[in-house]
């Protein structure tokens, strides 16, 4: 497996798995990464976020998913 693929395959892992240990993610994300949401039915706006905001978002779906039913 080529290093980019091993980097990606990493990150999906991490995201998939809702691990929000941030030397985890720093193996695979940039210091300045930014994501970057476009408008949706969640979101009317759009929505940028940086490194600890990444983490911080995958945390809060980590804690909706366990209980779908919490407010």
């Amino acid at each position: 497996m080529n290093q980019q693929l091993a980097v990606i395959s990493a990150y999906i892992d991490l995201v998939d798995t809702f691990d929000t240990n941030p030397e985890a993610y720093a193996a695979v994300l940039h210091p300045d990464v930014e994501q970057t949401e476009y408008p949706s039915i969640l979101n009317a706006t759009i929505q940028r976020r940086n490194f600890t905001e990444i983490l911080e978002n995958i945390r809060l779906a980590r804690e909706i998913l366990a209980d779908p039913s919490s407010p």
